[in-house]
């Protein structure tokens, strides 16, 4: 699989969205994909970092804001690149919008998006926002139905070190002895010496600090000279583990985006600056949630106000404390999953056969399956609907590991888990069965429920050798009812009885399929879900 990522770096730009293209393109790196960046040249583009990092980058003219044109010069310059064309294409660019993402499709055969302003149309089959407060209603109008969309800090693009690190992070107790402070790659606004003179103000000598800041940013020469004036603070340049030094930090003074998600995966308190628009969302949100004490607008920040706050937080361990624990469970219980979970649908959604699988059920899907289970989306879709308690799924789950009598499947695609199967009231004589299954993740591709079908329903006649396979719906899952009709099946009859808790009466609809049945529609529902080039 051939990757395109067409993104900028520069002084004014700052490198955040070179950055976490990556971390994705090292995830994609991993999953066998080609990667080649195309950036305008400009001071401060960070090409010298990506080509550092083993990528080619193909240098592409500056912008003209007219889509058409920009879109034939980016290929003009692929091509001559010797690139003639890529399985995706990944736009991480304010500049650009559906306009050019079109003019691209004749070039890449699927078009990514990393977005995390919400502030304009996109034509693209995937949608990456993973900035706090993102909501999937933010792209209802924005991107188009059939895309798949990867909304909310949960697919962070998180470097590898900072999931390494979220899996023991220091339990902080809320006392400060070491400021970390970090405004990014190039900090063009010069945050970082505001944020010495606040903390000169606080007269602490006894406060360590350690300053973050790359060589190449405009204002480092003035930096130096007043870190110089400061013996308690060390200065620091281009850091590659930055997990380091936030492990090591009781508190962070910094900006939004990346850095934000970065030090909430570590547990990391923080005083935030917002010192660029797409920060101003992510940041609002985690301020709500006490993962962060924000500031507001850089531009409003004074070396004073800044000092007075963090005065305040010196003076209070409890709300530290709190806030440490706040920035944790912000990305919940593992961060890190963005860059393999985005990398893996990519692969996935390329190629759906070979990177489609079933697999029987693992000790490590226990979390994973009450998450699915307890979602409304499934919960109200079962006969029992009741929310399931910890004990009580953990009391199943070990019996369902244990169970002879049922066979028990997680369906993945690119290695990213999206839904469970099972096949139950197993009769070997007979050779039948009853099955059910749901797609656990509510944003996985299109044509998920199909493929696992498929998949499903070819184990269960070819490989375990059933020759009946029922199913029993739920009269109002009218959504449940079309898809068996899709996959062959006919129903059989109607069942009415009293629901799992007592409450009333329920009625199912059953509903079969034979092995003859199963042969007649598979060729159409594979070349439907996978391609023409099914292999079975």
């Amino acid at each position: 699989m051939d990757v395109v990522f067409r993104a900028d770096a520069s002084a004014g730009l700052g490198g955040g969205h070179i950055a976490r293209c990556l971390t994705l393109a090292d995830a994609l790196l991993e999953e066998g994909a080609g990667c080649v960046f195309a950036c305008v040249p400009a001071l401060g583009d960070a090409i010298a970092l990506v080509e550092s990092a083993g990528y080619t980058v193909v240098r592409v003219p500056e912008l003209t804001r007219d889509a058409a044109a920009d879109a034939r010069a980016t290929q003009t310059a692929l091509r001559a690149a010797g690139i003639k064309r890529a399985d995706w294409l990944l736009v991480d660019h304010y500049g650009l919008d559906a306009g050019f993402e079109t003019a691209m499709r004749g070039f890449a055969q699927r078009v990514a998006v990393i977005d995390d302003l919400a502030n304009r149309i996109h034509d693209c089959d995937l949608l990456l926002d993973h900035n706090l407060g993102a909501d999937l209603g933010d792209y209802a109008t924005l991107a188009p139905s059939t895309a798949t969309l990867l909304v909310g800090p949960h697919f962070a693009l998180l470097r590898p070190q900072f999931a390494r690190a979220a899996v023991s992070p220091r339990d902080r107790d809320g006392s400060i002895g070491r400021l970390l402070v970090c405004f990014g790659s190039t900090d063009p606004s010069n945050e970082t010496e505001k944020a010495l003179k606040a903390i000169a103000l606080l007269g602490r000598d006894d406060l360590a600090v350690d300053i973050v800041l790359p060589e190449a940013a405009p204002h480092r020469e003035r930096v130096a000279a007043l870190t110089a004036t400061m013996p308690q603070v060390k200065l620091y340049g281009r850091v590659e583990d930055m997990a380091v030094p936030m492990a090591a930090a009781d508190l962070m003074i910094a900006a939004g985006g990346v850095t934000l998600l970065e030090r909430c995966a570590v547990g990391l308190p923080s005083v935030s600056l917002v010192i660029a628009d797409n920060q101003e969302r992510g940041t609002h949100a985690a301020a709500a949630a006490g993962a962060t004490l924000s500031l507001g607008p850089a531009s409003g920040v004074t070396a004073a106000s800044l000092a007075d706050a963090l005065a305040g937080l010196l003076d209070d361990v409890g709300a530290v404390e709190v806030m440490g624990h706040a920035a944790r469970a912000l990305l919940g219980a593992h961060p890190g999953e963005g860059p393999p979970t985005a990398a893996g649908l990519m692969r996935c959604m390329a190629s759906p056969r070979p990177c489609s699988a079933l697999r029987p059920l693992r000790a490590d899907d226990s979390q994973r399956l009450r998450s699915w289970r307890n979602s409304d989306r499934i919960r109200l879709s079962m006969s029992n609907q009741h929310v399931v308690s910890e004990s009580e799924h953990l009391a199943w789950f070990e019996n369902a590991l244990a169970d002879t009598q049922r066979r028990r499947f997680v369906y993945e695609c690119g290695g990213v888990p999206l839904g469970f199967v099972t096949f139950r009231d197993i009769d070997e004589a007979l050779a039948t069965c009853e099955w059910g299954f749901y797609i656990g993740e509510s944003w996985a591709p299109k044509g998920s429920g199909g493929r696992l079908g498929v998949l499903a329903l070819d184990m269960a006649f070819r490989d375990f050798g059933f020759g009946l396979i029922r199913a029993e719906v739920l009269a109002q899952n009218v959504a449940s009812m079309a898809f068996h009709a899709r996959m062959g099946f006919r129903e059989s009859g109607v069942i009415t009885g009293p629901s799992p808790d007592g409450a009333g009466k329920m009625t199912w609809r059953v509903f079969e399929l034979d092995e003859s049945g199963w042969r007649a529609v598979r060729p159409g529902l594979a070349e439907a879900y996978f391609g023409k080039d099914d292999g079975s």
